[in-house]
């Protein structure tokens, strides 16, 4: 355990920055897993009532928010998890991108997984949807933006 707490301690602000902001992430996903159904609700319709706000409810895309904020919440959550873990693979230093970025996956639906089984012991229940919306969320994030670093560093390299 602690070479790997040596390798984060030698890597580069960025890397540690990530790893920090990725644990943080993980962790709220927790604590709102762990919420009891009525806070939870609470909170999905503070969120409901901004966007609301932003766009009438009584418009097509404006109810589709309203009345899937939960969903849209899990695949965005998923999401900025699939950015943070898509920025630290372009960041690592090892040649073998493509195995860590498989790793990301597999971590990532086991976090879902976690997530998941959480909310049966705050009384809500576990989603199979739910699971299969956070590795939607984080896979379609994740290559979004390993695309575009991709993209990014192969035209820089070209100019």
């Amino acid at each position: 355990m602690t070479k790997a707490f040596e390798r984060i301690k030698n890597a580069p602000l960025a890397v540690r920055i990530l790893l920090l902001t990725s644990a943080v992430t993980i962790l709220s996903f927790f604590i709102q897993s762990a919420l009891p159904p009525a806070i939870s609700s609470a909170e999905s319709d503070t969120v409901s009532g901004f966007f609301g706000m932003l766009i009438p409810k009584d418009t097509v895309v404006g109810g589709f928010i309203h009345s899937n904020i939960r969903k849209i919440g899990h695949f965005c959550e998923y999401g900025l998890l699939g950015i943070q873990l898509a920025l630290l693979t372009a960041l690592s230093l090892t040649e073998r991108k493509e195995r860590l970025a498989f790793i990301s996956h597999i971590f990532a639906l086991i976090i879902a997984l976690i997530d998941e089984t959480v909310q049966i012991f705050s009384g809500r229940g576990p989603s199979v949807s739910d699971v299969w919306l956070d590795f939607l969320g984080f896979t379609v994030l994740f290559a979004f933006t390993y695309g575009i670093i991709f993209l990014k560093r192969r035209f820089s390299k070209n100019n």
